[in-house]
Order: C-alpha cells, then sequence, then structure tokens
C-alpha cells in the first residue's frame, strides 16, 4: 500500500494552520498548537475517513461540531459562546479559501483532479492536485491571519464580533453551497442534503437580523439615557449656581427627593 506523500504533506500544513488560528484565538500558545495538530491528525481526520465524500455537509457539521467538544473538553471552563464562536469562525475560511482555487480549475479547465484516490493518504501521487492544495492552504493561512487580527482588535466589542460573524458565516455556507452544486457528481452532496444548507442559511441570517435589531435598539436606548443624563447635569450646574435663592434650592431639593421616591417606587413594582 502506497502512501500518498503530496497529499500527507497538505494534510500536516492544514492540520497546523487550523491548529494555529484556534490555539491563537484561545491564546494557549505553543502547547495549544500542538494539541490542536495531533487532534486535527490523528482523531478528527480518521473520523472524516469513515464518511463517504459524496455526504460533505454532514462532514462539515461533524466537523464543526467535533472541534466545539473538543475546545470544551481541553478548556472546561470555557464559555458555549465563546466555543461556538471560535468553531464557527475556524469553520467559514474553508469553503471561501477555496473559491480562488476552484476558480482556476475552471478557468484552466482542470476539473479531472477530483479523483477520489488522489485525496486519500492511500492513492495516487497528482503534482497538479497537490499545487491546489497547497494553495488552497495558503489562502486559509492569509484568512486566519486576517481574523486573528480582527479578533484582537475587536476584544473590546465581542457583541460585534459576534454578529459580523454571523454575516460572514451565512456567506461562508453559501459559498459551500455552491461549491457543492459545482463539484463533479463524485463530489457533489446528495440532493437530500441540500435542504440541510438551506436551512442553516435561513437560521444565521434570521439571528443576524434580529440579533442586531436588537443590539440597534438597545445602543438607541443608551443614546437616549446619556443624552438624558447630559442635560440633566446641565440644568443641574445652572440651578445650582452662587446666587441660587433658598427658595429655589428648596424647591429643587424638593422636585429631586420626589423623583427619586418615583424611581423606586417603579423599580420595586417592575420586581
Amino acid at each position: 500500500m502506497t502512501i500518498n506523500w503530496l497529499h500527507l504533506i497538505i494534510l500536516i500544513l492544514q492540520s497546523t494552520v487550523q491548529s494555529w488560528f484556534l490555539s491563537g484565538y484561545f491564546q494557549l500558545g505553543r502547547r495549544g498548537l500542538v494539541i490542536y495538530t495531533l487532534f486535527f491528525m490523528f482523531g478528527l481526520y480518521p473520523l472524516n475517513m469513515l464518511i463517504p465524500v459524496s455526504w460533505a455537509i454532514a462532514k462539515n457539521i461533524l466537523n464543526l461540531a467535533a472541534v466545539v467538544l473538543f475546545s470544551r473538553v481541553l478548556m472546561p471552563g470555557l464559555a458555549w459562546k465563546k466555543s461556538l464562536l471560535a468553531a464557527v469562525l475556524y469553520w467559514l475560511c474553508l469553503p471561501l479559501c477555496e473559491i480562488p482555487v476552484h476558480l482556476l480549475i475552471w478557468w484552466f479547465r482542470l476539473e479531472g483532479i477530483f479523483e477520489a484516490e488522489v485525496f486519500s493518504l492511500f492513492g495516487h501521487l497528482r503534482v497538479i492536485t497537490f499545487v491546489m492544495q497547497l494553495l488552497a492552504t495558503l489562502n486559509l493561512a492569509l484568512l486566519y491571519g486576517m481574523i486573528l487580527q480582527r479578533t484582537r482588535a475587536a476584544k473590546g466589542n465581542q457583541i460585534i464580533l459576534m454578529y459580523m460573524t454571523s454575516l460572514f458565516a451565512s456567506l461562508a455556507c453559501l459559498a459551500f453551497f455552491s461549491l457543492c452544486l459545482v463539484y463533479p457528481k463524485t463530489y457533489s452532496g446528495g440532493h437530500m442534503q441540500y435542504p440541510v444548507v438551506i436551512v442553516i442559511l435561513v437560521l444565521f441570517n434570521v439571528w443576524f437580523v434580529i440579533s442586531l435589531h436588537r443590539y440597534v435598539k438597545q445602543q438607541t436606548e443608551l443614546r437616549a439615557s446619556q443624552l438624558i443624563r447630559q442635560e440633566y447635569r446641565r440644568q443641574m450646574q445652572q440651578m445650582l449656581k452662587p446666587d441660587l435663592s433658598r427658595q429655589e434650592l428648596r424647591r429643587f431639593r424638593h422636585d429631586l427627593i420626589n423623583e427619586l421616591e418615583h424611581r423606586r417606587l417603579s423599580r420595586e413594582n417592575d420586581a
């Protein structure tokens, strides 16, 4: 049984790039890089080999779930929201990095590289396939680097990051769905899987629209509250002037006490 050394090199490179992103996102350092690389090489890849190539959609869903669960095992105190966000960021680059490669394949009419044995660890050696896979891996590293840079820059605003991730994830789902449609028959997903992608697309977009509406509403209320406090502070500065009469001061104190009491009673009723 001959080992496809070119595919093995690509497998190691892709596992390293994906591990670099996850370890960088969770700030795990070299230890995390090694652990995630071993997970991809000896855990996720053998598991993927058990799933038929035509079940690409099911395979990607399984990979996403496996990354979430492994991250939770590796970091027991990790929040579900952060682990899900990391998994989505990890996955959304996978279909996007293949788009330039497929454009080259269609441009130069290289559809013949889609052979099942070429993408197997024990298949035939094909240099052109190796070059295309290497190009996809470089695109993947570039996308991961850009995401890591943006996530570190947006560290103080995780809400915006999460909404933008949802938007990009829906685009990645659309790209993945499009790639499944244009794959050769051997690699295209079964028609029974397409509704799954449609449902995922709808869920992503509905969640994005609802969450963005809530965020805009919260920001509007926050801005209104800030304007009210600024106006209240300005009026206090005007009223507490040195030449303020004793009667005006008593009236202002009385109004302030009434307002505070009204707010206290409102909070008690709401509780």
